[in-house]
């Protein structure tokens, strides 16, 4: 009967040391932190409409399953939403309860640009996000956004401009005060072209528009744009723009409108501003 009893005993508190080892473990308490840190940066609702749970390769991370982020009110919709987030963590962070947003790893991550007929912009941020005494200083080092396989669509209801990028792999670096820098690569109308493009302020864009930088490499086309760009009352590049094809009928197609015959029309170059 003793040993009964201690056999029951040491079951039981198996048991309770494996409860307390997944408590302590389970990664789920970085949703509510990512929830209010997204809601403090852009006043918008994340959801994780699955679990979160450990990974391990390339690197320790939290996967979260099925991501989405609102539109502002009164907006329906999403502004993005993500198959995978994974976030890089220690394992002290398991035991602190507590992990650093510094960067995030979005796979199949889907991003609608949307300016309505009011011209409300549903990327904008809000002035009261942010802001406040009770949140955390703004970290000296910028949120970095690594997407694989993603896509951006544009549109603008006002006068319907738009445009899409597909089968994106990119990085994106976003700083405290909105300064954007994105590297990459994506498909543009079937066709893959290398991506470099920084934007001095996130929240000028929808104002007076932001100081831009643009390099755009493809086959068909190579091109650079530094100025500004904006939407206030459609999305407008104003600067200096200067771009090269090798050849006109290549690129013609490319845009969607083909150009008869075989020769000529080779070695095109424009610049202005």
């Amino acid at each position: 009967m003793k040993k009964q009893y201690v056999w029951v005993g040491g079951v039981v508190f198996l048991c309770l040391f494996a409860a307390a080892v997944w408590g302590v473990t389970h990664p789920s308490f970085v949703i509510p932190q990512l929830q209010d840190y997204v809601l403090r940066k852009t006043g918008r609702a994340l959801v994780v409409h699955g679990g979160a749970r450990l990974t391990f390769l390339p690197k320790m991370s939290v996967r979260l399953d099925d991501v989405s982020i609102s539109n502002p009110s009164p907006m329906d919709g999403s502004f993005a939403r993500a198959e995978h987030a994974d976030l890089p963590m220690e394992f002290a962070d398991l035991f602190r309860r507590k992990i650093k947003i510094r960067e995030i790893n979005l796979n199949n991550a889907r991003f609608s640009f949307l300016t309505d007929t009011q011209g409300a912009a549903n990327w904008a941020t809000p002035e009261t996000a942010g802001s406040g005494e009770a949140g955390p200083p703004k970290p000296k080092e910028p949120l970095v956004l690594n997407i694989e396989n993603g896509a951006a669509f544009y549109l603008d209801e006002r006068n319907g401009q738009a445009f899409s990028l597909n089968s994106a792999t990119v990085g994106v670096s976003i700083s405290a005060d909105g300064e954007v820098a994105l590297t990459g690569t994506a498909a543009i109308n079937s066709q893959f072209a290398s991506i470099d493009a920084h934007l001095k302020s996130l929240s000028r864009v929808t104002q007076d528009g932001s100081p831009a930088d643009i390099a755009i490499t493809a086959p068909a086309l190579t091109l650079n744009f530094d100025g500004r760009l904006g939407t206030k009352k459609a999305l407008t590049l104003v600067g200096t723009l200067a771009a090269a094809s090798s050849d006109l009928r290549v690129l013609s197609k490319w845009l969607g409108n083909e150009i008869g015959g075989n020769s000529g029309l080779k070695d095109l170059r424009l610049s202005g501003a």
